[in-house]
């Protein structure tokens, strides 16, 4: 059966125990060639894919908090902005984008 020999070796490279194999694997060394070959690239290939998705998830977790950051400056930058603008329009005696005293001073040059 097709299903059953996947399950197996499934199993095996997620818990290689080839205790009740050891029969088959001294009678037959292909077979316990292609068994340890199977065990040792099964678990290389689950770290690998384990390792491959926890970086996944840093990375997108990085990629958010990078844009929550870039999301706070500009909020900030926008505050200042606008703060700087209530500033330059409360000093802004006369109307013309020039405070009335710094004007006199220039022209008194």
């Amino acid at each position: 059966n097709i299903f059953q020999s996947m399950f197996t070796l499934f199993e095996l490279m997620v818990n290689p125990y080839l205790e009740p194999y050891h029969g088959v694997l001294g009678e037959q060394p292909t077979f316990a060639t292609f068994i340890l070959g199977f065990v040792i690239f099964g678990s290389f290939g689950m770290i690998a894919l384990l390792t491959g998705v926890i970086h996944e998830n840093m990375f997108e977790k990085n990629q958010l908090r990078a844009e929550e950051e870039r999301h706070e400056k500009e909020a900030r930058r926008l505050s200042l902005i606008r703060r700087c603008g209530e500033l330059f329009d409360e000093i802004d005696t006369d109307g013309h984008g020039v405070p009335k005293n710094r004007f006199d001073e220039l022209e008194a040059l």
